[in-house]
């Protein structure tokens, strides 16, 4: 009798997960895009998001984890063309969690590609006099792994910038910065912050502000599982209290998740104990 109950339960979930396959809403490329910079913002936790756009939040990492390859392949030598400097310097503040002023502060002399690393050594600002190189925020000068996929992007990336200057008779040298105009000077960081935006509407995205990618990177940190005390090292902030209070709705979706891991654990349990009986 009892294998017969189990025959039929099995029978009907089953026939439920063929009706939710079969009943599945289809989305397009354009709503996997919006939904993982949704996430990326941060304004929602990804329990919450998940919640109100009716996906699984293993869905939304699946999704995640294909728009970050997409951009792996555009940028890191899948494509003809290599990366230009304002993709670059998107990149980097992406994959790294650098704030604006730091990325466009870095030199060559910053940078070990072949290790895997680079310093946050410097961090360019705007006053009213003018650009001026200081000390990163917090004065915290710290050393931050880079992806493999970064380090060739960046490769090319320099050779291009080489060339580049010696058509205006300048040699790229290890203070030569990374991220720099035309003729080797700073970019702004303000005309940065102003151009980014529109770039990204141009090319069909969801808004997002330079700064934004630096939450980005912050949010898939978490949602990754990586810990607390190294997300907050790698981006600088004064103390594991400041990230926690940024960044407290990420680890409330984790909280949630759990929560919903735990009833299922124990529904399963109770079941097989009274099914057993």
């Amino acid at each position: 009798m009892r294998q017969k109950s189990q025959t039929r339960q099995t029978g009907a979930a089953k026939a439920i997960k063929d009706v939710r396959r079969a009943t599945r809403k289809q989305y397009s490329a354009e709503e996997k895009i919006r939904i993982v910079l949704d996430g990326l913002r941060g304004e929602d936790s990804i329990a919450e998001l998940c919640r109100i756009e009716g996906i699984a939040q293993s869905i939304y990492y699946k999704w995640s984890k294909e728009f970050l390859e997409a951009g792996k392949r555009r940028l890191a030598g899948d494509t003809a063309r290599a990366a230009s400097t304002g993709e670059v310097t998107a990149l980097i503040a992406v994959t790294t969690g650098l704030r604006r002023g730091e990325v466009l502060a870095l030199r060559w002399e910053h940078l070990d590609l072949d290790g895997g690393v680079l310093r946050v050594m410097e961090s360019l600002e705007e006053t009213g006099k003018g650009l001026r190189f200081k000390e990163p925020k917090n004065k915290r000068r710290r050393q931050v792994d880079i992806p493999a996929f970064l380090s060739d992007a960046i490769k090319k990336h320099r050779i291009d910038q080489a060339q580049a200057l010696l058509k205006v008779g300048i040699r790229l040298t290890g203070e030569t910065l990374v991220c720099c105009r035309c003729n080797g000077e700073p970019m702004s960081p303000e005309n940065l912050s102003r151009q980014f935006p529109v770039a990204v509407e141009r090319a069909g995205l969801p808004r997002i502000t330079f700064h934004g990618l630096r939450h980005s990177h912050a949010t898939l940190l978490l949602g990754a599982g990586v810990h607390m005390k190294v997300a907050s090292e790698r981006l600088g902030h004064s103390g594991i209290g400041i990230t926690m209070d940024l960044y407290s709705h990420v680890l409330l979706g984790d909280q949630q998740e759990a929560s919903a891991k735990v009833d299922k654990t124990f529904k399963a349990a109770v079941n097989s104990r009274f099914q057993s009986t």
